[in-house]
């Protein structure tokens, strides 16, 4: 290297990056572990809600599919509280996979509600889980990057 006229003369030494903290890391992945606790919060809440109405009736969740919606979403909690507390990267994939099985059933209903009950509409409670399960994916994507490495 040539010195510039005027410049300071070039380190010769080889310049270290700074390491990573592992606080940053480590509190993003405890904020989406969060997030996540409280998406499956989300979906427990539209597993107990209506999922079918029509004129006067209502049909809840837990007449059909919620139950198993209120047991993905009790597992996959539970995962993501994992990820919160600890310092692994797999609850939150396992977190991801139990979350994607849950947006998929909430996703089937609707189908089945708008397809083969003609005179009723979607429910709330299956809005309120598919939106649940889709905050639950991010969180699972957030805590998956958060903890790489």
């Amino acid at each position: 290297m040539t010195q510039q006229p005027g410049m300071p003369a070039a380190a010769r030494y080889p310049v270290q990056r700074a390491a990573r903290s592992g606080a940053t890391t480590s509190s993003g992945a405890q904020i989406w572990g969060g997030v996540g606790l409280a998406a499956m919060m989300i979906v427990m809440i539209g597993s107990f809600l209506p999922w079918a109405q029509a004129f006067y009736a209502s049909k809840g969740g837990m007449e059909g599919d919620g139950k198993i919606t209120l047991f993905f979403a009790v597992i996959a909690g539970a995962f993501f509280l994992v990820g919160l507390i600890g310092k692994a990267r797999w609850p939150f994939v396992v977190g991801l996979i139990v979350t994607i099985i849950t947006g998929a059933i909430f996703v089937i209903d609707i189908a089945d509600v708008v397809n083969t009950l003609s005179l009723s509409n979607v429910g709330s409670g299956l809005y309120v889980g598919l939106a649940g399960a889709a905050l639950g994916l991010v969180a699972a994507v957030g805590g998956i990057a958060a903890r790489r490495e």
